[in-house]
């Protein structure tokens, strides 16, 4: 069997009806667990699955801003809030 690693993996936020990729902010490893993990008759009850992640809240971020990424904070990006849709893209 051969072993198959990603060659790319992205962070995109649905900001002002635009995915926009904020990627280069994140500054941790990115971890996750799915729900459902088979088909059979016996898995249907699972849980939502969850995805965890830490981006760079500090003036180096892509929005030079501290705080970009605070909701309700003076310096906040436009169309951050809690909630957003957040797509995360792995290529192999």
């Amino acid at each position: 069997m051969t072993t198959i690693y990603p060659t790319s993996k992205k962070l995109l936020f649905y900001l002002n009806n635009i995915w926009t990729d904020l990627t280069s902010d994140v500054v941790s490893n990115i971890s996750g667990d799915y729900g459902i993990s088979g088909n059979q008759i016996n898995n249907r009850v699972a849980g939502t699955g969850q995805l965890t992640f830490t981006l760079d809240n500090s003036e180096g971020n892509n929005y030079s801003l501290t705080g970009a990424y605070s909701p309700n904070n003076a310096n906040c990006v436009s169309g951050w809030k809690k909630g957003i849709p957040v797509l995360f893209l792995i290529q192999f």
